[in-house]
């Protein structure tokens, strides 16, 4: 593992068609970023990743180009979108646009601020590009760019200090989360980042958890079958519940213990707060799952009656029935020439006697 922080700034680097006008600023957020990571050298990595290509490491409803970064396994985004430019009204006329914060190495201007939860809180005239600014100017018309001095001048004292609250663990991380589902009915139900803790962690039921994402392949797409099947056959149980959660899209609790995907978890109601859960990702058949579920269940539920297995021996009924018929048959002709064998054995041994 890394010991320093890393930071991400993820942009659309191979959209095609991109207009000039974005590639322009797409510019400038990497002139931005570079200028923030020469302010830090030394106490953290700086890298950018195409979020086009790279789709499944983009957190949820990011605006881009984003900033994000992990520092051990905690994860954070920078709470501002990055595609915000500064109105054609000079910055030095916003009441925010003062000498830059102690420390921020350069005296740069700054019209927005962070408060200490990170929030981000733009000045006067800091809209996005193309929308309407305080003073009725136009932030960018199609074509032209704010100059690149107003633009850092917005952002770079925001951003340093985000970069600094990451790096020395003042800034609270950031949870990845969809959002959660409206129509949530479904046999399995559907976990996002902000939900897995009261539906799962804090369950008064038991939960099967199957924790996958995009590029688990076969595997992932054989459980999620066989999850929502088990779920169909204990529909009527409110003692289990069966979920899953796209680790891709969703932060799960270091708690659950997931160092590869998919996992199978098996969460008791009655487990002790911060135990582990049971890692049942070996099962290799619906029949080992349903044992699995039963032999771990905090309330000792019953097996259910799987309709599948009953259908398919329905279905089998009528050929052993035939088979049996053959094999009685079979039997019956076998015992005839048996017996028959057996009178022509004492005939035989009747006429080689000696007379007498």
């Amino acid at each position: 593992a890394c010991p320093k922080p890393m930071f991400w700034l993820l942009l659309n680097a191979s959209r095609p068609g991109c207009l000039a006008l974005e590639v322009g600023h797409r510019a400038r957020v990497v002139q931005l970023v570079r200028r923030v990571a020469a302010a830090t050298r030394g106490a953290a990595l700086f890298g950018w990743l195409d979020a086009e290509r790279h789709a499944h490491h983009v957190p949820v409803a990011l605006r881009l180009p984003a900033l994000v970064a992990d520092r051990g396994e905690s994860h954070y985004v920078f709470p501002a979108p990055l595609d915000r430019i500064p109105t054609a009204v000079d910055a030095d006329h916003s009441p925010h646009a003062r000498q830059g914060e102690a420390g921020s190495g350069d005296g740069a201007h700054t019209s927005a601020a962070v408060d200490a939860s990170g929030r981000v809180t733009p000045a006067e005239g800091f809209v996005a590009a193309g929308s309407k600014g305080a003073a009725g100017g136009v932030a960018a018309v199609a074509g032209t760019l704010p100059s690149a001095e107003a633009y850092h001048n917005a952002l770079y004292a925001p951003v340093l200090r985000w970069v600094r609250g990451v790096i020395d663990g003042t800034m609270p991380p950031t949870l990845r989360s969809e959002e959660p589902p409206l129509d949530n009915l479904a046999p399995v139900v559907r976990l996002v980042g902000s939900t897995i803790e009261p539906l799962a962690l804090h369950s008064r039921a038991d939960v099967l958890l199957l924790v996958h994402a995009p590029w688990g392949g076969e595997r992932t797409a054989a459980l999620l079958q066989e999850a929502d099947a088990v779920a169909r056959l204990w529909a009527h149980e409110r003692r289990l519940r069966v979920a899953s959660i796209d680790v891709s899209r969703n932060d799960v609790p270091r708690s659950l213990g997931v160092t590869a995907t998919p996992a199978l978890l098996f969460l008791r109601a009655d487990r002790p707060e911060g135990a582990p859960p049971i890692d049942i990702s070996a099962v290799s058949s619906r029949d080992e799952l349903l044992g699995a579920v039963v032999q771990h269940s905090s309330f000792g539920i019953a097996r259910p009656v799987d309709p599948e297995e009953l259908a398919r021996l329905a279905a089998v009924l009528p050929r052993l029935g035939r088979e049996a018929g053959r094999l009685l048959d079979e039997n019956e002709r076998l015992g005839a020439e048996v017996a028959a064998l057996r009178a022509r054995l004492a005939a035989a041994e009747e006429s080689s006697r000696p007379a007498g």
